[in-house]
């Protein structure tokens, strides 16, 4: 029916049911098949969001330099469209990696940031993952 933005949101979520099964190589077709619909339509907000999916695909498999690679390129896109809850997300999500490559010092400035971006978002979500690193915020 030419609906290229919700193709572009049916292939990241089919790409999710991927990764659950931990079948990372076929997750991240679809994520790339959707992030070039994202691109192609000018959808900044789906960009957002399926760059910081493909960072935590990477993330799952150990590479963790394309991680960090797509997970700052969804941060600069998501600060840039003010999208503050996809913010705070690749922000933990960051803060994870971080932790995981042993760079304490960034993974606290990230949670820190998470913690006050929730402040004025309130979102259960964002705390229930903060209380789920063992953070309260």
């Amino acid at each position: 029916i030419g609906d290229k933005a919700g193709e572009g949101v049916t292939l990241n979520n089919i790409s999710q049911i991927y990764s659950a099964r931990g079948d990372y190589e076929g997750a991240l077709k679809y994520l790339l098949e959707s992030l070039k619909i994202s691109k192609e339509i000018g959808d900044k907000q789906g960009e957002g969001a399926t760059l910081n999916n493909i960072a935590t695909n990477y993330h799952a498999r150990g590479d963790y330099e394309s991680a960090l690679k797509y997970m700052l390129e969804s941060l600069k896109i998501r600060k840039e469209i003010g999208d503050k809850s996809g913010e705070a997300y690749t922000l933990f999500n960051l803060a994870m990696l971080y932790g995981t490559t042993g760079k304490k010092a960034e993974s606290a400035k990230c949670l820190r940031e998470v913690i006050e971006i929730n402040k004025t978002l309130k979102s259960y979500e964002i705390a229930q993952a903060l209380k789920s690193a063992g953070i309260e915020g």
